[in-house]
């Protein structure tokens, strides 16, 4: 996914391109999706429009919005939307769409650790939480240099899960460019 936020008005509105790296469906800018917040008793309303997109491409993406923004609404209720059942059972299932499944999985996990945690024993004798943290990073950078990640500096203070979820977009979005044909070296 690939976007460009146009326009801001903070608590009120933000409008953003939107559009596939990959696949181009619509191609990156190809389309624009403005997300309107209104005050309504008991809480906000959120209003999406996304403008630019043929009738096919309309019904694929409506599926989508709707199956988040009722994610969003179970999160506003209850504070966490809970697994997503879409990470966790990518159709098609590859390699890749297994590894974000599987990360999926891990980010519900990491969400729960706090800095209180990251002293705590895990599992693997040899690593506390914030060890077994700096193995997984680290593992992330190594796989993702073999596709051409570029990995931004690590953000020591920002939650386990942030870390680990920006490492891993960078390693998927270059994995998902590069491909599974071939060998690395």
């Amino acid at each position: 996914m690939d976007g460009t936020v146009i326009d801001v008005d903070p608590g009120k509105r933000v409008v953003f391109t939107w559009g596939w790296e990959d696949h181009g469906d619509p191609p990156p800018g190809g389309s624009t999706v403005t997300i309107t917040l209104t005050p309504v008793d008991g809480g906000t309303e959120v209003r999406l429009v996304h403008d630019g997109l043929t009738a096919q491409q309309a019904a694929r993406h409506a599926k989508g919005w709707n199956h988040f923004l009722d994610r969003l609404g179970v999160a506003g209720q209850h504070g966490d939307a809970g697994p997503d059942e879409w990470a966790a059972a990518p159709d098609p299932l590859d390699e890749l769409s297994c590894a974000e499944a599987t990360l999926a999985v891990l980010q519900h996990v990491l969400r729960g650790i706090g800095a209180s945690d990251l002293t705590r024993q895990t599992p693997c004798t040899e690593y506390d939480v914030s060890q077994l943290a700096d193995h997984l990073l680290r593992s992330l950078a190594i796989i993702g240099a073999a596709a051409g990640a570029q990995l931004a500096p690590r953000d020591v203070d920002a939650p386990l899960e942030t870390q680990v979820a920006d490492a891993a977009q960078a390693v998927m979005e270059a994995w998902r460019r590069r491909g599974l044909a071939g060998t690395v070296g």
